[in-house]
């Protein structure tokens, strides 16, 4: 008989766990549920088996079979983008979530922002809480979805300082669950909205000038730095002796002592190098060589700098929602359907293919009625951000397709077919261009197959062995 420990789980709202497995799959207690409400939400999916890094299962894309703007997920789990936690989505019947673009309201289960548009390319996620809690699933026209209508718990409020032209928020109580790439609410101190670009602790050192003036008529002490020291100084930081870098010291006064007896700030904005600090000190006149070292407590550097106009303290949002892009598709010209296709893995199809470069000679230009000849020409295929989709942000997939092509006369002209991010020359057969090459004179009846990454305007390149060949 084996023996197991028992556990009870439970989570005040707002918890954060990080770096957490667990393995043991306890039985329900007597009571009932093993773990809380409140702790059901961030557990379950910090349980074994944990998805690998980078991995995604199931979460496969369909068409809704009744409404033509939706788009339906399957059940599965994956690892967000900065790979720190797992998104499933459980069963529900043969859904696990959907998406329609023509919701009336923003956020989970609708688009992040703004209407859905016909003829544009539209990325599809799954979308958490911090630690994978609260999952559900959303659509974007760009490749990182906004959170901004998403409501709690995909956004959380900050507190810390800044002042304008500061690049940081930073005396902050806490930083938990904030990352990198975390959009930053504007307000009436950050102008426009921003991204978080790092998270830690500010520490500036400096070998200072302290100088006291007579106590108790004129008493504030005032600290002077090389102005050059002062850059990440900043009103309300924390000033002290703890110097890190005591080869900096060197030829100072090293004794480091000078800041002890109390817990000082700055007082002042810098200026010049030179800052006022709080508490004054007791002792009168000018302390020289005193090696000093300023910190900003929990800190996040931001994108762009601050735009209030003085030292100020506020709350800030920040949208800490996690994400993980499942699929791209596109809604079709004229209306706001979303095009009909299939998945299969990481494949994509067309439920009806159709005819995206057609030259037959006529006229036009190169992709649509006219020739190819022994020039580059870059046409753009049915694919997400491709042929006359509209796109906010381009990206390169993997194209299939079959080509049929060579010459309308009963001269054989080779024709390739390459991605534009390879430099295969002209045509010629294998293996000496990268690509795939076909070759017919007269009426071409056989279809050649063909695999090629697309630009991030979904196009490929076509090129001739002469002028005159039709594809």
């Amino acid at each position: 008989m084996a023996l197991g420990p028992s556990f009870v789980y439970d989570a005040a709202p707002g918890t954060v766990l990080t770096n957490t497995h667990l393995y043991d799959s306890p039985s329900p207690q007597a009571g009932g549920a093993v773990y809380s409400p409140a702790a059901a939400a961030i557990l379950p999916q910090l349980q074994a088996p944990h998805v690998p890094l980078s991995q995604i299962a199931g979460l496969t894309l369909s068409n809704d079979l009744t409404t033509t703007s939706q788009v339906d997920f399957a059940p599965g789990e994956a690892t967000d983008s900065t790979g720190t936690a797992t998104i499933a989505l459980a069963s529900s019947g043969s859904t696990a979530c959907y998406v329609n673009l023509a919701a009336l309201t923003n956020g989970p289960g609708g688009l992040d922002t703004g209407s859905v548009v016909a003829n544009t390319t539209y990325f599809y996620f799954v979308i958490a809480s911090v630690g994978g809690g609260n999952p559900s699933c959303m659509a974007s026209a760009n490749t990182v979805p906004s959170f901004k209508y998403a409501g709690s718990p995909y956004d959380t409020s900050v507190s810390g300082q800044t002042y304008a032209g500061f690049s940081y928020i930073y005396n902050m109580a806490s930083v938990a669950g904030l990352a990198v790439g975390q959009r930053v609410e504007m307000n009436s101190y950050i102008s426009p909205a921003t991204t978080i670009a790092a998270v830690g602790t500010l520490t500036s050192e400096a070998v200072a000038s302290i100088a006291t003036g007579s106590c108790p008529l004129a008493c504030a002490t005032t600290v002077t730095v090389p102005v050059g020291s002062a850059t990440n100084m900043a009103f309300g930081m924390e000033i002290s002796d703890v110097f890190q870098s005591a080869a900096n010291c060197t030829g100072t006064n090293s004794a480091q002592k000078y800041l002890a007896a109390n817990t000082y700030t700055i007082s002042s904005a810098p200026s010049g190098g030179v800052f006022s600090i709080a508490p004054a000190l007791e002792s009168n006149g000018t302390i020289s060589g005193d090696c000093i070292v300023v910190s900003s407590g929990n800190t996040v550097q931001l994108a762009a700098p601050a735009a209030s106009t003085a030292p100020a303290h506020s709350s800030f949002t920040v949208y800490t929602g996690l994400y993980r892009m499942a699929g791209a598709l596109y809604t079709n010209p004229g209306n706001t359907n979303v095009v009909s296709f299939m998945q299969d893995g990481d494949t994509f199809t067309l439920q009806s293919p159709v005819a995206d470069i057609n030259t037959n000679n006529t006229g036009g230009n190169a992709c649509n009625m006219g020739t190819i000849g022994n020039a580059d020409v870059s046409c753009a295929l049915s694919v997400p951000c491709g042929l006359t989709v509209a796109c906010s942000t381009g990206i390169k997939v993997e194209a299939l397709g079959r080509i049929v092509g060579g010459s309308l006369t009963s001269i054989a002209k080779p024709t390739l077919i390459s991605s534009i991010d390879s430099s295969p020359g002209a045509p010629s057969g294998f293996p000496g261009a990268p690509g795939y090459s076909t070759s017919s004179a007269g009426s071409a009846t056989t279809a050649y197959p063909f695999r090629l990454y697309t630009n991030t305007s979904g196009q490929v390149r076509l090129r001739a062995s002469s002028s005159g060949a039709s594809v």
